[in-house]
């Protein structure tokens, strides 16, 4: 090639031939009529279309050429392609360009050359070239002028060319989109049609007539057939809507039932916009139209589906919460007599035995029944996390005593290292936190049969505050290949735990689900023959510590206290609890007989059952704050098979605080600590 760089010229040239897009291109008839035309004008034995591109030099058309290009090196038209003006080369073996070239000293032995430019986009591309074996010397301006008029009608056929492949492509493209445009149609189920408003003219796309189940060589579409394809009561709304958009030129959206031709009735959402003149008159109106049936069967089916499973969902906790109500009362029974024999003075030692092996296994059951319980509640979704100012270190404090007892008996060590850095008032729920503790310890205690016991609370990161808390054990610890299985319900790693130290398997499970709704993780590491470590990572928010309230404690021995009870076990159970601190107990036995009891004298404090037959006690608390004046304000305590924060929706000003039976005596006593308010100190001087 004797051009090796590429100047600006030269890219725009080589840019406007890519752009005709012909190189390579099957044989033009057109094409050739002209090279034949040359041929026997100039009375040559060569002509050719010749177009230059970087590296070589192509011919769309020739006369006398068995080849379709040759290298641009050797190529006339490389500097014909220079002039915009004709090139004449008379006797190409006295041209010192071009005497040594190959194609003069070999095959086919030019000697004469003339070349006219043809141009693409005003740019030369090529040459319209005639080639002769014998030297001529009688190529004038006359035959010059003929040879660019024929160059002339080789660029603009090339134009016309060009101009055919851009319609062309246009058109395909605009096929290609409206097929694509069909299939969307057909996959969304929607259609695209406009009104003429003057001529009451209406085209559809092939969308509109699939939903219409029409063909549209059978069917014309207009306006007259509209009020016949619509259900009867949707048509007024849709004539009203026409009507206001062609003469005041609204907008409009719309659902309604449309009938096909089949006569299946279908949903269907038409939307339309208006085009106005110059004027502001509209003119046309034109829109979408989609099929909405299957969309509306599905909503219909997930209603349904949404609703079965919200009253499954009730039902569900309506049994958990009878069945929890059933299990408790009894054990409720069960634990506090146990509780009141144990501190009865004087029995023997034996009847002490039999009352401590009855605490042990009603406590077993309770808890077996906690777990079943808790998980079922967690499982469906019952529980709600309730955040409370907590002192976190006097809580890990009492979770670790409740076993300080335990521990000395089997003479583990049990440590707890509070991390200086972890701030001890943190916005928590306290009682969740706690029973996660508990399961944890109390499994450390369970599977630790020498060594220690380390607790440990540290803050893995300050902002924003995450908290871990790591119970680590030197028990026989866990096999890798079983780990997996610890936060499975009803599993254990092995299956002779069970046997050896009893429990539901389900324990870490309700850990697990815990430490989810803290938005928590929990996990565990253990090497076997060395011990474990379960630790959970929670969010929490650091607090500044509450201000302390001291208050003189209530002296509950001159209380007015109403029982409110279905099972006469439980009333006694609870007077004997209270026998002795209360002045006066009254005894309800459903919800009805409270309410009839605060219509006619005023209590100091009423302990109220929720689930009681003729009236529950939710609805009897509710009829007592509002219609007895007499106890408007007096504290209800809630007595409850179910966890505080399950009576608590939508009835929190209702009661003063929540027991969970069975009812611990402690536990109600405390309660009566924390709801009843002092009493002032002239009235307690008076009763001294």
């Amino acid at each position: 090639m004797l051009s090796t760089s590429l100047t600006d010229p030269e890219s725009r040239r080589l840019r406007a031939l890519r752009d005709l897009d012909i190189l390579d291109s099957e044989p033009d008839p057109r094409f050739d009529e002209v090279t034949r035309l040359a041929a026997e004008l100039f009375e040559v034995p060569i002509t050719a279309v010749s177009l230059v591109d970087s590296e070589r030099q192509w011919f769309k058309s020739s006369v006398g050429l068995e080849v379709c290009e040759t290298s641009r090196d050797v190529a006339f038209c490389e500097y014909a392609i220079r002039n915009d003006a004709v090139m004449v080369v008379p006797d190409a073996t006295q041209d010192p360009r071009f005497k040594d070239n190959e194609l003069v000293v070999g095959e086919p032995g030019i000697r004469f050359y003339a070349g006219a430019p043809v141009r693409f986009d005003g740019v030369l591309v090529g040459t319209l070239c005639l080639v002769d074996t014998e030297p001529r010397h009688d190529f004038g301006l006359t035959e010059a002028r003929r040879l660019t008029a024929l160059a002339s009608t080789i660029s603009a056929m090339m134009a016309m060319r060009k101009d055919g492949l851009v319609k062309r492509q246009v058109i395909q493209k605009h096929d290609e989109t409206q097929k694509k445009l069909e299939m969307m149609e057909a996959i969304a189920g929607v259609g695209y049609w406009s009104v003429d408003i003057a001529y009451q003219t209406v085209q559809w796309s092939r969308g509109v007539y699939a939903i219409q189940g029409l063909d549209p060589k059978a069917y014309t579409p207009n306006m007259a057939d509209s009020e016949l394809r619509y259900h009867p009561d949707d048509w007024p709304m849709i004539k009203r809507m026409l009507r206001a958009a062609m003469i005041e030129g609204k907008p409009f959206k719309f659902e309604a039932r449309m009938y096909r031709t089949d006569g299946k009735l279908r949903n269907v959402i038409a939307e339309g916009s208006v085009e106005r003149d110059a004027s502001g008159k509209p003119v046309s109106l034109f829109g979408v139209f989609q099929d909405i049936t299957e969309q509306r069967l599905i909503e219909e089916t997930l209603t349904e589906a949404k609703i079965a499973a919200e009253n499954f969902a009730q039902a569900q906790s309506d049994f958990l919460s009878n069945m929890s109500h059933e299990i408790r009362t009894p054990l409720t029974t069960i634990i506090g007599y146990s509780n009141l024999l144990a501190e009865t003075e004087g029995l023997p030692e034996e009847a002490q035995g039999y009352v401590g092996r009855l605490q042990k296994g009603s406590k077993a059951l309770l808890g077996l029944v906690n777990d079943v319980l808790d998980f079922a509640k967690l499982e469906a979704g019952l529980v709600t996390l309730d955040p409370q100012p907590t002192d976190l270190r006097d809580l890990v404090e009492e979770a670790c005593g409740q076993f300080a007892v335990q521990t000395r008996a089997k003479g583990l060590g049990l440590h707890l290292d509070y991390d200086p850095a972890c701030p001890e008032h943190v916005l928590i729920d306290d009682v969740r936190l706690n029973q996660v503790l508990y399961n944890l310890i109390g499994n450390a205690c369970k599977f630790t049969a020498r060594g220690d016991i380390r607790i440990k609370v540290m803050a893995v990161s300050r902002l924003p505050l995450n908290l871990r808390i790591e119970v680590r054990d030197t028990g026989p610890g866990i096999a890798e290949d079983q780990q997996d299985r610890l936060f499975r319900r009803f599993s254990q790693a092995d299956h002779s735990i069970n046997r050896q130290h009893g429990g539901s398997g389900l324990g870490l499970a309700i850990c697990q689900e815990i430490s989810r709704l803290m938005d928590g993780q929990m996990g565990v590491e253990s090497v076997e023959g060395e011990g474990s470590c379960f630790w959970l990572e929670f969010p929490a928010e650091a607090i500044n510590a509450p201000a302390e309230l001291i208050e003189a404690a209530p002296e509950i021995g001159h209380l007015n206290i109403l029982i409110a009870d279905d099972h006469p076990h439980m009333r006694q159970m609870l007077r004997a609890i209270l026998s002795g601190r209360a002045g006066a107990v009254c005894e309800a036995s459903n919800g009805a007989e409270a309410v009839a009891a605060c219509m006619t004298q005023g209590f100091d404090l009423i302990l109220m059952d929720i689930h009681m037959p003729v009236l529950d006690g939710v609805t009897a608390a509710r009829t007592i704050r509002e219609h007895c004046s007499f106890n408007a304000s007096t504290p209800i305590v809630a007595l409850s098979a179910f966890a505080a924060e399950t009576v608590w929706q939508g009835v929190e000003p209702l009661f003063a605080e929540t027991l969970v039976k069975p009812v611990d005596p402690a536990a109600l006593l405390n309660a009566l600590d924390l709801v009843l308010p002092p009493e002032p100190e002239f009235v307690r001087s008076c009763r001294k």
